[in-house]
């Protein structure tokens, strides 16, 4: 996750916090990763799935098991 360099104020795990967002605005590309759609400058094919760009931040991978559920989000 990407705070600013600073750590997160919520001592939750992305499994407890995940199901709380909105669904059509934050997606979950990895086991680590849960990422703002609104926050995506391109995305860019892998061999086994996709990176993401993030405006003001890092690339993101898209887990293996992720590419499909991107693609059906973003009607790819």
């Amino acid at each position: 996750m990407v705070f600013g360099g600073n750590e997160p104020l919520i001592p939750r795990s992305l499994a407890q916090i995940e199901p709380r967002l909105d669904g059509n605005m934050f997606f979950r590309a990895n086991r680590a990763e849960i990422i703002n759609l609104r926050r995506v400058t391109a995305i860019t094919p892998e061999a086994d799935g996709y990176s993401v760009a993030l405006r003001n931040g890092p690339s993101v991978v898209v887990s293996r098991r992720q590419p499909k559920a991107l693609r059906d989000l973003l009607a790819l």
